[in-house]
């Protein structure tokens, strides 16, 4: 922004400065190499970086949360750490839970790769929010272990 100082260096750890070490080294973009073996996956995906406004989560083959982006804040009023370890269905009202589970065993099962989910959640403030999320059965991915799902809202 205008006027502002400009932003610090990356910290040591991040993708923009991953490489050899040396001055001006160019480095690819984090989607164009693939990671160590100690690196985390969710540094290299798009939006699982800590930055983004998307709303993403990785589930495991039981549904628990192994990762929750920060901007879940600002649909329903939960704090990220709040999910991460918890049931996803704990967050639903009755009527989509056993939907929801259902769609989990199937990604589990390996009959779906690429599911659509609509799902009524439970706010923070004792509301209700319908979610759409796009989920991808990553679950036999050694690096990601998970079911990537990118939310959004269903407005009307």
């Amino acid at each position: 922004m205008p006027g502002e100082p400009a932003s610090p260096a990356p910290p040591d750890d991040s993708p923009a400065s991953a490489g050899n070490g040396e001055e001006g080294a160019t480095h690819a973009p984090p989607e164009d190499r693939e990671p160590s073996a100690s690196e985390p996956i969710w540094r290299l995906i798009p939006y699982l970086s800590g930055t983004s406004s998307k709303v993403v989560s990785v589930l495991d083959e039981e549904g628990v949360v192994l990762y929750q982006s920060a901007p879940i804040k600002w649909l329903l009023g939960y704090d990220a750490e709040e999910l991460i370890g918890e049931p996803l269905r704990a967050f639903l009202q009755a009527g989509s839970q056993s939907r929801f589970e259902e769609a989990v065993a199937r990604m589990a099962r390996a009959e779906e790769k690429f599911e659509r989910w609509r799902l009524l959640f439970s706010t923070a403030s004792g509301g209700a929010l319908w979610l759409e999320g796009m989920a991808s059965n990553f679950l036999r991915d050694a690096r990601l272990g998970g079911i990537l799902v990118y939310w959004r809202e269903l407005v009307g």
